[in-house]
């Protein structure tokens, strides 16, 4: 998935300058009607490092579920 996050810089018309940048989900799962999101990660210790996992998921733009799996102790939660 392609997206356009906006930057610091400002170009000569004083509008933001923004890049491209792309996301990946790991898997995609579909049973009939059903579809599932699937980002794995085999550790995640800080903020920054679940903030990129989750980014792709957040900027899928439907109502199926996304999935974060990690071998981590994370415990279950819904965002």
């Amino acid at each position: 998935m392609d997206m356009n996050e906006r930057t610091d810089k400002i170009n000569s018309n004083k509008r933001p300058i923004y890049s491209r940048k792309s996301l990946e989900v790991g898997f995609i799962a579909s049973s009939g009607n059903a579809k599932y999101y699937i980002q794995s990660a085999l550790s995640i210790e800080d903020l920054d490092k679940i903030e990129s996992e989750k980014r792709p998921l957040s900027c899928i733009d439907d109502s199926f579920t996304k999935v974060l799996i990690t071998r981590s102790g994370l415990n279950p939660y819904r965002d």
